[in-house]
């Protein structure tokens, strides 16, 4: 078939080529053959750390002392029952890991913050806010806290 005067340039794709775009991080072949969009966390900013000294924040810091004095209240007032003693252990041994990250300004101001406020909720017995913020914490924090950790807080808001 003789080339049309009006394409100078073959517009059919080389041998082997396809229609469909590369893959990449956004757009990866599904198993049907079309594109499947992928989030993109990986190039989200990442929150920036205890100023990077290594020192908590003064919510960090204010944020454990009060996680400590809620496990030693629940310690003594549960004391008498032996399934919430052993709960209570439990929340204890899965929340180290936290108290070491706070003590040594490993966690963003973020996650810092939203411990606070996790604290304070439980300070006043406010079940319902309590959850609600561990829900939220747990949504924006995963990586930084692991499941450990949320578990233990989740032992503490049910003691209340």
């Amino acid at each position: 078939m003789p080339e049309s005067p009006s394409a100078p340039f073959d517009v059919r794709s080389p041998p082997g080529s396809s229609d469909r775009p590369a893959a990449t991080p956004e757009h990866t072949p599904s198993k049907s053959g079309g594109p499947t969009l992928q989030s993109n966390t990986h190039l989200k900013p990442k929150e920036e750390k205890s100023a990077g000294t290594g020192q908590p924040t003064q919510a960090g810091t204010t944020a454990l002392s009060k996680f400590v004095a809620l496990l030693d209240m629940f310690s003594v007032q549960f004391a008498a029952d032996p399934r919430k003693t052993r709960a209570m252990a439990d929340a204890k041994s899965r929340l180290e890991p936290l108290f070491a990250k706070l003590q040594n300004g490993e966690l963003s101001a973020g996650a810092e913050a939203g411990l606070l406020d996790l604290a304070n909720a439980l300070e006043r017995a406010d079940k319902g806010a309590a959850a609600h913020i561990h829900k939220d914490v747990a949504g924006k924090f995963w990586e930084e806290l692991s499941s450990g950790v949320m578990i233990g807080m989740k032992r503490l808001i049910d003691a209340l």
